[in-house]
């Protein structure tokens, strides 16, 4: 890297050299003609690029034509000493999307055949989802289940009996029960009383 560095230092050094000779030599041709064609030489510059600007690249000839800046394609910058080194690779800056330009329709159709069908795996029912869940002592909260799932259907109810139901539940469920009941009871008793008053 440092000797490519130098290199490149030379060579940039070399090439404002040239151009300092350059420049020496056309003074050097401006003293030795005559008055007209000196007057005619010091508009010269005008129509000459600055001396350090650099001649702006050639299109190529398959090379569309581009109208604004962002449509044109750069590659990754490059220090001036990795320019002309074929073994280092830059990865490309951006890549096109396949999904560019596709409606909704075509992306889903492209998105569904690039997917194989047989790789999917089959989502089990909640119910027997559960059922895993209780065998390995787990137990999903009501609010997870989606609302179809959480509702008692009525012919599992009609089958149980009231101590089958309660036998089902955790001790900490028993507790909550047992509190919801009671005060359920000392509203009644409340209602009652004021009733009578």
């Amino acid at each position: 890297m440092a000797e490519q560095k130098t290199e490149a230092y030379k060579k940039k050094q070399e090439e404002l050299r040239v151009q300092y000779e350059k420049e020496q030599e056309l003074h050097e041709n401006k003293a030795l003609l005559s008055k007209d064609s000196k007057d005619k030489l010091s508009l010269n510059f005008m129509y000459e690029p600055p001396p350090g600007v650099k001649k702006e690249r050639e299109r190529e000839d398959n090379e569309p034509e581009y109208k604004f800046e962002w449509q044109r394609k750069y590659n990754a910058p490059r220090e001036s000493y990795c320019k002309g080194d074929n073994e280092i690779r830059d990865q490309p800056f951006d890549k096109e999307c396949s999904m560019y330009s596709l409606s909704m329709s075509e992306a889903r159709a492209l998105q569904a055949s690039t997917s194989a069908p047989e790789e999917e795996e089959e989502k089990p029912d909640v119910p027997t989802l559960m059922q895993h869940m209780r065998d390995s002592g787990l137990v999903m909260k009501p609010g997870a289940l989606p609302l179809s799932a959480t509702k008692i259907e009525e012919n599992d109810t009609s089958n149980l009996t009231e101590m089958d139901l309660i036998s089902q539940l955790t001790k900490k469920q028993k507790k909550k029960l047992l509190k919801k009941l009671e005060k359920m009871e000392k509203k009644k008793d409340k209602k009652h009383k004021k009733s009578k008053h």
